[in-house]
């Protein structure tokens, strides 16, 4: 099976410091070392505080599997706080292979 990578782009809600973001995306980032075909993470943002999140897998079978498991309790408190300072409406995910 192939690498993929998983590109997220989302926007924080209004009145979000990025300091605030980076504090939970540490969290985030360190439980992610903890899940099965997981590989690297980079996080990203532009002026206007469009964010992109480049996640590294094994492959997409292993990358379906954690969203089964995404709000588990492995990532529940960092998940009310990713749902508290992004914009979810925002959200995208485009899966791709890496070639």
């Amino acid at each position: 099976m192939e690498n993929v990578i998983s590109i997220c782009s989302f926007k924080l809600n209004d009145g979000i410091l990025i300091e605030e973001w980076n504090n939970i995306s540490k969290i985030i980032g360190e439980r992610f070392k903890s899940v099965d075909g997981f590989i690297s993470r980079d996080v990203a943002i532009d002026d206007d505080k469009n964010m992109r999140c480049i996640i590294k897998w094994e492959n997409a079978q292993k990358r379906i599997t954690f969203n089964n498991i995404f709000e588990n309790q492995l990532f529940e408190k960092s998940m009310v706080d990713f749902k508290r300072i992004v914009d979810i409406k925002t959200w995208k995910e485009e899966l791709l292979k890496i070639i």
